[in-house]
């Protein structure tokens, strides 16, 4: 299919791909983890794809066709949902631990 530009293109067409957008933009709506504060829910976005990749080095090896192509697809993720955590503006929390000058 050639590469229509948007003047040139249906009115099916751009309304099919408006619906398109407006799904993809909303892709974050209803996950659990907008609902935490914000550094436990980075903590736990990072934990989970860490635990998944250790899921495919246990079940392929490391270095397999399988880890190699989990490391490729997740490398996509953090940066997806991380900035759409950002965008939330969720809560934060009083940091318990800190530094001390001994």
């Amino acid at each position: 299919m050639c590469p229509v530009l948007k003047r040139d293109a249906s009115p099916e067409v751009i309304c099919t791909v408006d619906q398109i957008e407006k799904r993809s933009d909303t892709w974050f709506s209803g996950m659990a983890i907008g609902s935490y504060p914000h550094d436990l829910a980075v903590w736990g976005i990072l934990t989970r794809i860490v635990g998944l990749i250790e899921d495919s080095v246990e079940k392929s090896g490391f270095g397999s066709q399988r880890h190699r192509e989990t490391m490729m697809n997740l490398a996509r993720c953090p940066p997806l949902i991380l900035e759409r955590l950002r965008e939330q503006r969720l809560p934060e929390r009083e940091f318990l631990l800190r530094w001390t000058g001994g």
